[in-house]
């Protein structure tokens, strides 16, 4: 199987350096790595350049002039991985590290799912540097034909199936990319993976989690997202866009699709972090959390032309 790599970068020459070094030295050969450099000013070409890692002819680097974000730097890597010839697309950020045997991991599970008609991806177990729990998927608790769910189908083998996942060693399967489209590069920072993955899910064929393919997410705050314990400043308003993403994701994939219940949800969500932020930063971040929750709820029927877009637009 051809297996092509994407890898986005912005402003970690040392860390993409590491992550280009372990995905090149798998035990599973690569056979394309799409270097997706999000306007890096950091010398991050130059500095690939001058140790040779740009001279292996597997990676291809992309670099945009501006900073497109992250669900608009996945959404042009994805449009051009497209087009390149293979049967699996591994995904992962500059500070992901796979082990050595992450990638034949993940391969190796289609053998224990041999039986499974249509698998949209496989996700690896992800820990932060000092063995942290990062970047867990949510099981998928859709039921069975007989109302149960199914998530621990292949529990005895390290697997299970899970409903969406974010952006950390994530091997797509081509062909529901052909079929179901890429992501959305208007979706915000956070939340365009969990639409992305809830999309494959839902149209195209069920997804697992990996317990024996391991990656290192050296990111610097390992911690799940929660704005009271949030120690980076500048993280903070992107609280709001997370809340944005969570509301739009709810109506697009929750089974009860109640508008009542959905504003609910996410005005309790924006009012548990209004309390911090007023206390913290003034009320013109409050002022910024209530419009974002009202164009939330706004958006989401934009969001949802959009998805509706990329599942009609499959084999252009």
């Amino acid at each position: 199987m051809k297996i092509c790599a994407i890898i986005v970068t912005y402003n970690r020459k040392e860390l993409v350096k590491e992550c280009l070094s372990a995905v090149l030295n798998q035990t599973y050969p690569i056979h394309d790595i799409l270097l997706f450099d999000n306007g890096s000013t950091d010398g991050t070409h130059d500095f690939l350049d001058g140790i040779g890692l740009l001279c292996d002819s597997r990676i291809h680097y992309t670099y945009v002039e501006n900073n497109i974000g992250a669900a608009g730097a996945y959404s042009e890597a994805f449009n051009i991985a497209k087009s390149i010839e293979c049967d699996w697309i591994w995904e992962m950020d500059d500070d992901t590290i796979p082990n050595p045997d992450c990638l034949e991991r993940l391969l190796g599970a289609l053998d224990v799912l041999s039986e499974e008609k249509s698998i949209s991806f496989l996700a690896s177990t992800v820990f932060g540097e000092n063995g942290e729990f990062m970047n867990v998927p949510a099981i998928d608790a859709r039921p069975s034909e007989n109302g149960y769910p199914s998530w621990y189908k292949y529990l005895n083998r390290g697997i299970v199936k899970i409903g969406c996942a974010t952006f950390i060693s994530l091997l797509f399967n081509k062909k529901a990319v052909d079929q179901i489209g890429i992501p959305i590069r208007e979706f915000s920072m956070w939340g365009f993976d969990t639409e992305y993955t809830r999309r494959l899910t839902k149209y195209f064929g069920d997804a697992y989690f990996v317990g024996d393919s391991v990656a290192i997410h050296k990111r610097k705050n390992a911690i799940a997202l929660n704005i009271e314990k949030e120690t980076e400043p500048d993280r903070i308003k992107l609280y709001r866009t997370l809340y944005e993403s969570s509301l739009i994701n709810s109506y697009l994939y929750a089974w009860n699709r109640s508008n009542s219940k959905l504003y609910l949800y996410a005005m309790c969500k924006i009012l548990k972090s209004l309390k911090y932020l007023r206390k913290e930063n003034g009320e013109i971040i409050f002022r910024e959390h209530m419009i974002g929750a009202l164009k939330a709820l706004k958006d989401r029927k934009m969001f949802e032309v959009m998805v509706d877009a990329e599942i009609e637009r499959k084999n252009e």
